[in-house]
């Protein structure tokens, strides 16, 4: 086992994925002249610059085993079939929630940002299928397909979408 978070070629590629286009994405905030729109590709940047360091930090694990402990703690381990099922249709519901407000907070600037918009949509997307993933509700729907390749080609696709759609922005 390695003290890295995902230490396989497609891991690190990935980071790099992160690292590269968060570099993109700041570069490209510079050429940003609407204030609303240059803090959200910026704002974006860094995010990015967070989820390339998380990639080998693994740091939703250490949630994901700390939610653990506290079903153990506060008695609730006997009901983790039913948590499996609610927590990630709780994610994504609070992401949509989180990308209707974006969307909402930057409707002067949808046109601009739209690319990065959807690269955002499909993160989450991603997130919610690696939280399924992790609560094993993939297996209990019988989706084993997303236990692929699938969550690495939607995470790039992701990033490669807000990248672009950062230097469209300019």
């Amino acid at each position: 086992m390695s003290w890295l978070g995902d230490d396989t070629p497609l891991g690190w590629a990935i980071t790099l994925a992160y690292a590269i286009g968060a570099g993109v994405t700041l570069h490209a905030a510079r050429g940003v002249r609407e204030v609303g729109a240059r803090r959200f590709v910026v704002l974006s940047g860094l995010a990015l610059a967070a989820l390339a360091v998380n990639k080998q930090l693994d740091l939703q694990t250490l949630v994901f085993r700390a939610g653990r402990s506290a079903t153990f703690t506060l008695g609730l381990y006997e009901q983790r079939d039913r948590l499996h099922v609610i927590f990630p249709v709780l994610v994504g519901a609070v992401l949509v929630v989180v990308l209707v407000l974006l969307a909402i907070t930057l409707r002067r600037h949808v046109r601009a940002l739209a690319t990065m918009l959807v690269g955002w949509a499909l993160l989450a997307a991603f997130v919610v299928v690696r939280v399924a993933l992790f609560s094993h509700l993939v297996r209990v729907l019988g989706w084993t397909w997303l236990e692929s390749a699938w969550p690495a080609l939607l995470e790039l696709g992701a990033i490669t979408l807000i990248a672009i759609g950062a230097r469209r922005a300019r």
